[in-house]
């Protein structure tokens, strides 16, 4: 279950200066001129609580077979049944579903009219799949006795996250928040600016039950000095039948053993992916801007994007989020591995060569993988030469890691040396990897409220990009000429045209420092019986005091552009995981564990 409950807050974003008049009356200014600039906001919620149900179903086959004495086959399959979430007390406000089109500022709303939005709706997909059928097989094939060969081949299916359905929820008008610009700063009294809210929101409510389109809506907005800079916009739109992302994955792998204590393995694993989420903002795309005094859309004064216009097709909303399963993936690795268990040494090293491609990776929700990351598609279409399909955010095409811990087998005879030269452990973990991929962007998106977060960067013609990044690093810190601005489109200013482009640079197309970290520790065993054991030991994080750097800032018009600011957290440390910059140096603990 998720509540959604009325919240209050006033919002000043930016520092106005008021005269004495305005502090002795407690008041917001008696018209726009303010706007947005002193503003009190309240939100108002139809649904108050809001009773979700999610359900996932489903049922796996497997059978083994032996085909001969050193061939084994499996196959399997999974049906799943993921059910379209149902809000028992029709919490939803779903867009319908459908083709979108164009509209004027008096097409009504509300879906009994002819409008486009079903306020009270039990469920936020249109439809969803019936059934989901996973096919699998795999086999195992032995060699004389010391080399084995496997493989498999099968389809997979993910879940999405629950989250979506939170932008259903909250779509117009079963959430609305009106910024007021008029009225005493009190909870109480004749016109304070809480009554003049709940004023605002009853006359926008009212004008969508009765069939109103926006145009109507805002002029009796402005007449309560409520000054809305876009129609409203819906957060969570589906086109069409929603599915779950799907996975075709694939491996083939050769083990050799050697000897009783080492073994080889080579294996080769990939995977294709359809039907992912992606973020589209693109629906109902503008470069320009409503203007709620004219109460008709105008332009913003800025560069029109992508020949997009100042109006957007349907002018009775602002932007439109469209959550589709247009994206896909492809993973492909080759995978060295060494492993050794006897005298005394236990230890594993792996070399990875790989490359993942994607649309978007994660569908663009949750935490992302690194700060940079792009989350929605990045023009309006995705066909060929669409600047999301490239490199993912985790693509990490050569990686190196090593572990390793040695217990002295040996025991000496006499028991004074025998406690000297026995009961040691050394240990080891060792990591090199290539950087991770980042994107250039422009400052100029600020520029659009009307579209998506990112705009990819311009490049200037015949231009090769520097980034010294991967071979340089340090010289990012002290210079910050990791980057040339010179090699890119500069953004929108008085004396600069900008941009007018989506950009011609796909996302994660340039790629940031290596990272090399190793810890060893050593520890003695001072007591060891059946019933206790005593031991101290040292351990050093990043013993060689390597300082792994992150991705330079990349946004176009940032005065940190081509600028390193910060170091990445190590995978291991005595404080834990994610700690960045404070464990980032050489760091040496001593301990001691008694066990019993």
């Amino acid at each position: 279950m998720s509540d959604y409950d009325q919240r209050i807050g006033t919002v000043f974003p930016q520092l106005t200066v008021l005269d004495l008049p305005d502090f002795t009356q407690f008041q917001l200014g008696s018209s726009n001129e303010f706007y947005p600039f002193n503003s009190f906001a309240l939100s108002f919620t139809n649904a108050q609580t809001a009773h979700l149900k999610l359900y996932n179903l489903g049922a796996y086959f497997q059978d083994e077979f032996q085909a001969l004495q050193n061939l084994k086959l499996t196959m399997g399959a999974r049906i799943d049944r993921t059910g379209n979430p149902a809000c028992q007390n029709g919490c939803f406000s779903e867009f319908k579903s459908g083709t979108f089109g164009s509209g004027a500022l008096t097409d009504p709303f509300i879906s009994s009219k002819g409008g486009a939005i079903v306020p009270v709706s039990n469920n936020p997909f249109p439809k969803v799949e019936p059934l989901n059928f996973q096919a699998r097989f795999g086999f195992n094939y032995g060699i004389g006795q010391k080399t084995e060969i496997r493989g498999g081949v099968g389809m997979f299916s993910d879940l999405y996250p629950a989250s979506f359905i939170d932008g259903v929820i909250q779509n117009f008008p079963n959430y609305f928040t009106p910024p007021v610009t008029q009225g005493i700063v009190s909870p109480t009294g004749t016109g304070n600016v809480m009554s003049n809210a709940t004023t605002a929101n009853s006359t926008v409510q009212s004008g969508f039950a009765s069939g109103q389109g926006w145009g109507a809506i805002n002029s009796a907005l402005v007449a309560q000095n409520v000054f809305l800079s876009s129609p409203p916009a819906i957060g969570a739109y589906f086109p069409s039948e929603f599915r779950v992302p799907e996975y075709l994955e694939y491996s083939l792998q050769i083990q050799r053993q050697f000897d009783r204590a080492t073994a080889f393995t080579i294996t080769y694993a990939g995977n294709y992916g359809y039907n992912e989420v992606i973020v589209n903002p693109f629906i109902n795309p503008t470069s320009g801007t409503f203007n709620p005094n004219s109460g008709a859309w105008e332009s913003a004064g800025v560069p029109d994007i992508g020949g997009i216009g100042d109006a957007p097709p349907n002018q009775n909303y602002g932007k439109i989020t469209a959550f589709t399963n247009n994206a896909h993936s492809n993973y492909n690795g080759l995978q060295l591995n060494l492993k050794h268990n006897g005298q005394g040494l236990t230890g594993e090293l792996s070399y990875t060569y790989s490359h993942s491609l994607d649309v978007i990776s994660n569908a663009g929700v949750g935490l992302a993988w690194n700060p940079g990351a792009v989350t929605n598609q990045l023009t309006p279409a995705l066909g060929a030469g669409n600047l999301n399909y490239s490199n993912s955010d985790y693509d990490i095409r050569n990686n190196l890691t090593g572990d390793w811990v040695y217990e002295e087998p040996y025991k000496a005879k006499n028991m004074f040396l025998n406690e000297v030269v026995s009961g040691w452990v050394l240990g080891g973990k060792t990591y090199f990897r290539t950087g991770e991929p980042y994107s250039v962007e422009t400052s100029q998106s600020a520029n659009y409220g009307q579209l998506g977060s990112v705009l990819m960067a311009q490049t200037v013609a015949s231009r090769k990009l520097t980034n010294l990044a991967p071979s340089n690093p340090h010289n990012c810190i002290t210079s910050g000429n990791c980057l040339n601005s010179a090699e890119y489109v500069q953004p929108f200013s008085s004396t600069n045209p900008g941009q007018t482009t989506f950009g011609n640079l796909r996302r994660n197309s340039l790629y940031g420092p290596h990272y090399v970290n190793t810890d060893l520790s050593l520890l003695k065993n001072l007591v060891h019986t059946e019933r206790m054991k005593f031991q101290i030991g040292a351990s050093a994080y990043n013993i060689w005091n390597h300082a792994n750097f992150g991705n330079p800032s990349s946004v176009i018009g940032s005065s940190t552009f081509g600028l390193i600011g910060n170091t990445l957290a190590p995978p291991t440390s005595p404080y834990g995981s994610f700690q960045s910059a404070a464990v980032t140096q050489r760091v040496m603990t001593v301990h001691g564990k008694f066990t019993f």
